[in-house]
């Protein structure tokens, strides 16, 4: 989605989560203005990754409970995680390997927490997954009446 440069304008006045716009736009640093929106936030809602990686699936694995699945439920862990997986394209291969698991896996928590989703930013929160915020764009989104 495209940012929206009079929502930005109001997000930059306002500061509505005390990001501290304001020091830099009197200092005229835009480039740091842009930095703060499009930083990454643990405190803001997480979204969905696009593609997880392979190795972020088989880093966040426990070994002790690879190791109790069956050879049949490894062999399909194996198959699934043979490449990086495009959640657009195969949404379903998230359930599909956490039921390898029981629920209780410690593998299961780490692939909810770390892996399915990314930390998102505020320019994310206000305009969709994977918006950037130029400084030009903070300029023009200051300089509208």
């Amino acid at each position: 989605m495209a940012v929206d440069l009079a929502e930005l304008k109001v997000e930059l006045n306002t500061d509505p989560n005390a990001y501290g716009y304001a020091t830099h736009i009197s200092l005229g640093r835009m480039e740091s203005v842009a930095g703060l929106i499009n930083q990454e936030r643990s405190e803001l809602p997480q979204i969905p990754r696009t593609i997880v990686l392979r190795a972020h699936i088989l880093g966040r694995t426990d070994h002790g409970d690879y190791y109790a699945l069956s050879s049949e439920r490894r062999l399909l862990f194996d198959t699934y995680t043979l490449t990086d997986i495009n959640m657009e394209q195969s949404p379903q291969m998230q359930s599909q390997i956490e039921s390898l698991f029981p629920a209780e896996a410690e593998t299961v928590g780490a692939l909810q927490t770390f892996v399915w989703n990314e930390k998102s930013s505020r320019a994310e929160q206000l305009w969709g997954t994977g918006t950037l915020v130029s400084w030009q764009q903070c300029v023009e989104a200051l300089a509208l009446p």
